[in-house]
């Protein structure tokens, strides 16, 4: 248990590391004038079986599977075998989560994959679609830039330029990051300071639909396109 004394009054975040687990966020009220109190619950973690399969309906081969939970701080890839099954951590409470398949430094698909209860869920991956995402960032912009699409994939920028094709134009002012191989929807940049060292509540919000697509930040990436994106969002 730890106190702490002195905080003004406000909503805060609460979360922390766990050896065994991963801790969920947890919010709370600090009220004026009196003494809040909050109760971190571990959330532990469960092996899930998934297999992949292509729009033909043959197993997917010579890819990696990445995934962050929509209910705690756990993110975790791993490569699938010949038979396109790959075993993942997932959080033990969670129903949803955030999924992204590539391959050769292409991503095949991404998106929000529903986990239930049972011990394997199964994914058909759709046909391949590629386009060009364009992101420019001003030099001076600080905080953990997310990229968000409407089928529930969340990237880091981190995610982003692990690409081998992923290239960074560096001007005087700002950085230009061109992202080939994303499969073909629509997309919105998200810069939120709240987020600087876990995407769960993002990936929530993802899954839910919770985030609108319909403003300055987002856009919509065709086959074969050319898509491009400010950080922040323009006003």
């Amino acid at each position: 248990m730890a106190t702490i004394v002195g905080v003004s009054p406000g909503r805060y975040l609460a979360y922390g590391y766990h050896p065994s687990g991963n801790i969920q966020p947890t919010e709370f009220d600090v009220p004026p004038e009196s003494d809040a109190s909050v109760q971190l619950h571990l959330a532990g973690k469960r092996e899930h079986l998934f297999e992949f399969v292509s729009s033909q309906g043959s197993p997917l081969s010579g890819a990696t599977v990445s995934i962050k939970s929509d209910s705690a701080m756990i993110s975790n890839h791993r490569p699938v075998d010949g038979l396109g099954k790959v075993t993942l951590q997932v959080a033990e409470n969670s129903n949803r989560s955030a999924v992204t398949v590539w391959a050769e430094s292409q991503m095949l698909w991404g998106g929000c994959v529903e986990i239930g209860n049972g011990d394997r869920t199964r994914v058909t991956l759709p046909p391949l679609s590629t386009g060009i995402l364009r992101i420019t960032r001003p030099l001076q912009v600080r905080g953990n830039p997310l990229l968000v699409s409407d089928q529930g994939a969340v990237f880091l920028a981190s995610d982003l330029l692990r690409w081998r094709r992923t290239t960074i134009t560096e001007r005087e002012s700002e950085d230009v990051i061109e992202v080939t191989g994303l499969a073909a929807g629509r997309y919105r940049a998200v810069l939120d300071q709240g987020f600087l060292l876990d995407t769960a509540r993002v990936v929530q919000a993802a899954c839910a639909g919770a985030i609108s697509f319909d403003d300055p930040s987002a856009g919509t990436l065709t086959p074969g396109g050319v898509l491009e994106l400010k950080w922040p969002a323009p006003k």
